[in-house]
């Protein structure tokens, strides 16, 4: 239960990386 908790939290903060990437690109491509 452990690892998978982990696991999801891995994956959350993956995709906050990439959500923030994104909007950099499209603040830098405005």
């Amino acid at each position: 239960m452990d690892k998978r908790l982990r696991v999801e939290g891995i994956k959350n903060n993956y995709m906050s990386h990439a959500g923030l990437l994104n909007v950099t690109k499209l603040t830098l491509l405005d």
